[in-house]
């Protein structure tokens, strides 16, 4: 719970997830200012991937934005013994969904209400 609660945002629910994983980027693989963002690209693409594989086997799974914050970084790492050259990219938090749980719903705006303030 801790270490969820370092991501912020997490505050309502961070003592309830039973497994959380870290998504850690190695920057040394990336060494030209070019590929700067791709640890970022190739993280979120490997962690979707693995989303839907929890996903077959009855696994939900809800992603958990890292602040790029300097604080956090700093305590992130002294907890779980992050080098310097590793980045974290997300959070998964991976568990059962309760079965009477529900989804949060949001009621959008229809067309014609944004095209009238046109």
């Amino acid at each position: 719970a801790h270490i969820a609660s370092l991501a912020g945002g997490t505050g309502g629910f961070s003592k309830n997830i039973p497994c959380l994983i870290l998504v850690v980027g190695d920057l040394s693989y990336y060494v030209h200012e070019r590929d700067r963002h791709l640890v970022y690209i190739d993280s979120s693409l490997a962690s979707a991937q693995l989303m839907l594989a929890f996903q077959t086997l009855g696994l939900s799974t809800c992603a958990i934005n890292w602040p790029d914050v300097d604080e956090r970084e700093k305590a992130l790492q002294a907890a779980v013994g992050l080098k310097t050259h590793e980045r974290v990219i997300m959070f998964i938090a991976v568990g059962y969904a309760d079965r009477d749980g529900q989804i949060p719903y949001s009621q959008k705006k229809g067309a014609d209400l944004l095209l009238q303030a046109l």
